[in-house]
């Protein structure tokens, strides 16, 4: 592509502050949109980023979709007779800047146009920035991003519009639950194992079993850092499984959860430790609540109870 892409420090900085303060404050990635406007040398300058409310959390950011259309329609008449396009970014906080399976349909949503932008940063300011071309064929490349004049300090403003526009999204609301096969206990993780595809939402509500108990959080956290450090090459598939087991005999001895951690093929964990979030590799073991119900439930009869 001969056209060059680039951006103003301030601008640049910006983004990674934001990334900066999410990560410090909520542990979570966040997102936003900026804009590009073709110059007189029909090159492209990123330029405004902002973001919007949304929900946060370590593995996704999902912004809110009013505030969005509200974006849209103000950059929209502010920029009229220019030739620009929006620009959608999110931050990878500690983890390599690469294009996951949830940014890849993100970006497909604005396949209605005929190219889109889109960037994604960590806080090693490292970075990706892809055009996707709709028409008249698909085609997605990487593109190389000039940084001007690159420098950066951290401002007291970034710091008071993150907590005023992201909301941590709670482990229920974020992840739901799944089930499938026997035991009502496989994870997504273990269906991919066993050549499956089928996924299906518990009907449980989340007073029965919550993503916020201490047992859930402790083993989501447990695995959002073992797959960061497998990510970065610490730990190895052995040392995984050894940790796995290890959070399995907590979880069990002293907090008698129904959760574990999938104890997965090394293929499949190189496959997925980059894309998959923490729930998709627990199990969730419903034999054991059914007979604490029915326990509950024979006591209960026995005092004339249903």
């Amino acid at each position: 592509m001969e056209q060059e892409f680039y951006i103003d420090q301030k601008d640049w900085n910006k983004i990674i502050n934001y990334a900066q303060v999410a990560y410090d404050t909520h542990q979570a990635e966040i997102g936003g949109m900026l804009v590009a406007i073709q110059d007189k040398d029909d090159d492209w300058e990123l330029k405004d980023p902002v973001i919007l409310k949304q929900q946060i959390s370590g593995s996704n950011c999902v912004l809110d979709k009013d505030d969005l259309a509200l974006y849209y329609t103000r950059v929209g008449t502010k920029l009229k007779n220019k030739n620009f396009r929006f620009v959608w970014w999110h931050s990878h906080h500690k983890m390599k800047a690469f294009w996951s399976g949830t940014d890849i349909d993100a970006i497909k949503e604005y396949n209605d146009g005929d190219f889109s932008f889109a960037l994604v940063v960590n806080l090693k300011e490292e970075y990706k920035f892809r055009v996707s071309v709709w028409k008249p064929f698909e085609v997605h490349s990487d593109i190389e991003l000039s940084i001007l004049n690159h420098s950066r300090k951290l401002p007291k403003r970034i710091l008071d519009e993150v907590e005023e526009k992201c909301q941590t999204m709670s482990y229920y609301n974020h992840i739901g639950y799944r089930s499938l096969g026997k035991s009502n206990q496989m994870t997504l993780i273990n269906a991919q194992q066993n050549g499956g595809n089928h996924t299906s939402r518990f009907n449980f509500t989340p007073s029965e079993l919550s993503g916020d108990t201490d047992d859930y959080i402790y083993v989501y956290k447990q695995l959002d850092e073992m797959n960061k450090q497998y990510c970065e090459g610490i730990l190895t598939y052995e040392n995984w499984i050894r940790k796995a087991k290890q959070v399995n005999k907590v979880l069990k001895d002293i907090h008698n959860s129904p959760y574990s951690i999938e104890l997965i093929t090394q293929p499949v964990l190189d496959n997925n430790s980059m894309f998959a979030t923490p729930h998709e590799y627990i199990n969730i073991d419903y034999a054991d609540i059914h007979e604490d119900d029915e326990e509950m439930s024979i006591w209960n009869r026995s005092f004339g109870v249903d």
